[in-house]
């Protein structure tokens, strides 16, 4: 299951049924990048709160606005002996397009970067297809890295947003997607070394 720290809880809005139920839903990112809403009965939540470490699920929802990731929180079960278990894996789709849609959001972060004649990117995309494509970049590169693994995928996609963050340290020269990537590269390398993963079969 995804695992990582809630980064934003907004308040979105309220759903009165006709017996007069009433429930609560908030819009949530975590750092990994994922980004959905969920719900509760109760409007000072506690369910999820931010800078805290939690499993969550996922859920691609369809409506009348659109598609949406339905978040919750991982149920436990009393029964399990606390053991990961293996066998669970999420829908190959449900996988792909929340990964399109990481590399998406991730490609409209990439639009604060400075290109290395000094204009931010968001100077020169003039149309939705450039942003799009520098998505398609990321999305590509995710699974070409991840060889078919969820757990990989999950780390990778975290990796591009930390090496989107890292435009705060000028002199790391972040100035457009290829050195993006291959940031994220040494950070998901250098997290498996620091782990002691980068040898293992476990993920």
């Amino acid at each position: 299951m995804p695992k990582s720290k809630v980064k934003l809880v907004k308040y979105n809005r309220e759903w009165k049924s006709d017996a007069g139920h009433v429930v609560h839903y908030f819009d949530i990112e975590f750092e990994d990048g994922t980004v959905g809403q969920f719900s509760t009965n109760k409007k000072d939540q506690n369910k999820f709160l931010p800078d805290t470490e939690v499993e969550y699920t996922v859920e691609v929802k369809s409506g009348s606005r659109g598609d949406w990731n339905k978040i919750d929180i991982l149920k436990q079960d009393k029964q399990s002996s606390g053991v990961p278990s293996k066998k669970w894996a999420r829908d190959p789709k449900v996988r792909k397009l929340i990964i399109a849609q990481t590399a998406l959001k991730a490609a409209i972060e990439t639009l604060e970067l400075e290109t290395e004649k000094g204009p931010l990117l968001k100077d020169i995309v003039t149309k939705p297809e450039h942003i799009l494509a520098v998505a398609a970049k990321y999305n590509d590169w995710i699974h070409e890295n991840s060889g078919g693994n969820e757990q990989l995928e999950i780390i990778l996609q975290g990796q591009v947003h930390n090496a989107i963050n890292c435009q705060v340290a000028p002199g790391l020269k972040v100035g457009n997607s290829d050195e993006l990537l291959e940031m994220a590269k040494e950070f998901k390398n250098g997290i498996l070394k620091i782990a002691k993963l980068e040898d293992s079969n476990e993920l």
